[in-house]
């Protein structure tokens, strides 16, 4: 627990306000996400169908406002400190994401970034969220496509869970291309 009461409050407030942000940020750009399967709830399947599924159902383990308050008059650092480092975690994926688009932006980067690929197949519906496409021109054409992730560290080989999601953002945006 931090030396004083006060730190534990400033920690709390911390974590409540990207929490909050998080959430803001995830209704804006990716809409009600229990409305649709998510390529990277795919890709989390991979890993752990029983998280993929719980997290669909809203069971995640993303504690809520309140339990950062209760935690905070509990005088229970741990849990706080433990969810502010995860949120610090995501939210440097975030301002990643707007850092690369200012920088290829900058260098005249033909870009389209938050490509939205929403596709119904056999009633159920599935959305891709790309984070950049990179479009090139001249004699041989190309797209790209940018999928940031922000990790604890970089590893050795991909994630299978990010493979998969990637693959399937590719697949669907090649299957949608003329009717985007």
């Amino acid at each position: 627990m931090p030396d004083h009461p006060r730190s534990l409050g400033l920690l709390a407030q911390v974590t409540r306000g990207l929490l909050r942000h998080g959430a803001h940020h995830t209704a804006q750009h990716l809409g009600d996400r229990s409305t649709y399967v998510g390529l990277s709830d795919v890709g989390r399947a991979i890993t752990c169908l029983r998280a993929a599924v719980a997290s669909k159902l809203g069971r995640g383990d993303v504690p809520t406002g309140d339990d950062i308050g209760r935690w905070l008059r509990d005088g229970d650092a741990q849990p706080i400190t433990t969810a502010l480092g995860r949120q610090l975690v995501l939210q440097r994926g975030h301002w990643l994401e707007a850092g690369v688009e200012t920088a290829l932006r900058a260098n005249g980067v033909n870009l389209i970034p938050q490509l939205e690929i929403s596709v119904v197949e056999n009633g159920v519906p599935l959305r891709a969220h790309l984070d950049f496409v990179l479009v090139g021109g001249g004699p041989r054409p190309a797209l790209r496509v940018l999928e940031l992730k922000s990790t604890a560290h970089l590893p050795k080989t991909l994630y299978s869970a990010y493979e998969v999601q990637l693959y399937g953002q590719i697949g669907l945006l090649q299957a949608q291309w003329n009717r985007l």
